[in-house]
């Protein structure tokens, strides 16, 4: 998901398709992008991946359009396609805390919602991570009515592990804060700050 974001995002900022051959493929450049990060990620055939991607499509386009559109979107990219996005360093940092049990599905949904809004394109991915999961514990044990020292030696855990003091982190932190609410409002009941966070926790897997 991340890396597919991403790779979509620089071929935007590289006018990728301003082309008049590329204008209204804007969905079949979305599958490229998919197809690629797929690459990274998965261990089915690869084929039988592009075929799925263009089953979604309703056969809106052939598997042909689709490695067309990835030599395309790679051609974009220099063919440099092995990016750095927060999920690195979130592997890193999570391998590491003691978690708890809702702090990583949060951490997920912040970081989708985060790459569905391009205020945070300014934020380097090693803020992100660090972000999400400092925004995910405050959600957890401040809002989640846990006792706030538990925050504070969870919040201290990850400035230790990510080298980012809290100065850094704490802007896009507080962006995180504020989409997260605005989702919550518009997916969850809002009864309590713990009923709000249980029930967006359970929408996670759907923006992850």
């Amino acid at each position: 998901c991340f890396q597919a974001c991403y790779f979509l995002d620089r071929v935007f900022l590289n006018n990728g398709l301003d082309d008049l051959a590329h204008r209204g493929k804007f969905q079949l450049f979305a599958m490229a992008c998919i197809w690629i990060a797929m690459k990274f990620a998965e261990s089915e055939d690869v084929r039988d991946l592009g075929k799925q991607l263009v089953d979604y499509s309703n056969d809106a386009y052939k598997l042909e359009d689709l490695v067309s559109a990835e030599h395309a979107v790679l051609t974009l990219l220099d063919w440099r396609a092995n990016l750095v996005t927060p999920n690195c360093f979130l592997g890193v940092y999570m391998s590491q805390l003691t978690l708890h049990r809702d702090v990583h599905s949060l951490t997920i949904l912040l970081l989708g919602l985060a790459l569905q809004q391009h205020h945070f394109m300014i934020y380097a991915p090693s803020i992100l991570a660090s972000a999400a999961l400092q925004c995910a514990g405050h959600l957890v044990y401040v809002d989640g009515d846990l006792k706030e020292d538990a925050f504070a030696a969870w919040s201290a855990q990850v400035v230790n592990i990510s080298k980012l003091s809290i100065i850094e982190v704490s802007p896009c932190a507080q962006l995180m804060y504020e989409a997260y609410n605005q989702f919550a409002a518009n997916h969850a009941r809002v009864i309590s700050p713990m009923n709000r966070m249980e029930s967006t926790v359970e929408s996670s897997c759907i923006v992850s």
